[in-house]
C-alpha cells in the first residue's frame, strides 16, 4: 500500500488538524478532537481494487464526530467496513454503541451522524464502498450498520484471516484476479452480515 500521508513532518500543534483534513479528503467530513495530552501521530496508506478503496489507518487516541449538519452540507454516500487490527475503538451511530477489539469488524454509513473514540495506539483497515454498490450487493443497510462481527466467532475469525491476506496477495496478481479476490471477500462479508440478521430473526421468533 502506498503512503498517502504521515504526520511525522507536521508541526506537533498542527498534527490533529492535518489528520482531520486528510480524513475529510479521503472519507467524508468529520471533526477531530484530542482525548489525551499525548502528541498526535498518524499515518494513512491506501490502495484501490475496482471501485473499492482500502485504507490502513495508524494513529494515536482521538475522537471523530460527523454531525447532521455536516451531512446536510455534503453529498458523500459511502459505507465503510472497518477491521480493527490493533487497539480499541468505541463507535456509535443511531441507537447503537459498540466496542471494537482487535480482529473485530463493523460497518457504518456516511449518511447518518456517527462518532468514534480511538483509545491508545490503534490500527484499522477500512474499506470504502460506494453506497449504490453496497445497496445492490447487501440490500438494506440499516439492519447491519454498527453491529460487531467478533473475531472470536468462526465467521469472524475466517473474515479476519482473509482480509489480513487479501491486500498482500491482490497487489501481486493481475487486475482481473485481484477483482475476483475482492468479490470473494465481499461475499464472505455478506455471509457474516447475513448471519447477524438470521440470529436476530431467530431471537425474535423465540421471544414471541
Amino acid at each position: 500500500m502506498k503512503i498517502l500521508l504521515s504526520t511525522d513532518d507536521v508541526p506537533r500543534e498542527r498534527r490533529l488538524a492535518y489528520w482531520r483534513e486528510a480524513l475529510c479528503d479521503h472519507f467524508y467530513k468529520v471533526d477531530c478532537f484530542p482525548v489525551s495530552d499525548r502528541v498526535f501521530k498518524g499515518e494513512i496508506r491506501t490502495t484501490c481494487i475496482k471501485n473499492v478503496t482500502f485504507t490502513l489507518l495508524r494513529g494515536r487516541e482521538h475522537k471523530t464526530v460527523r454531525t447532521a449538519s455536516m451531512i446536510r452540507h455534503s453529498d458523500e454516500d459511502v459505507v465503510l467496513i472497518v477491521h480493527q487490527v490493533k487497539g480499541t475503538t468505541i463507535r456509535s451511530q443511531g441507537a447503537r454503541t459498540i466496542t471494537l477489539l482487535p480482529g473485530d469488524f463493523t460497518c457504518f454509513e456516511s449518511t447518518c451522524p456517527t462518532a468514534s473514540v480511538m483509545k491508545g495506539d490503534f490500527e484499522q483497515l477500512v474499506l470504502k464502498i460506494p453506497g449504490d454498490l453496497w445497496n445492490k450487493r447487501f440490500g438494506r443497510p440499516e439492519q447491519v450498520m454498527t453491529r460487531v462481527i467478533r473475531s472470536s466467532t468462526p465467521l469472524g475469525s475466517l473474515l479476519a484471516n482473509v482480509f489480513h491476506q487479501l491486500l498482500p496477495v491482490a497487489e501481486t496478481v493481475d487486475p482481473l484476479t485481484s477483482h475476483r479476490l475482492l468479490d470473494s471477500s465481499l461475499s464472505l462479508v455478506s455471509a457474516a452480515l447475513g448471519n447477524l440478521i438470521s440470529k436476530d430473526s431467530k431471537g425474535r421468533d423465540r421471544a414471541q
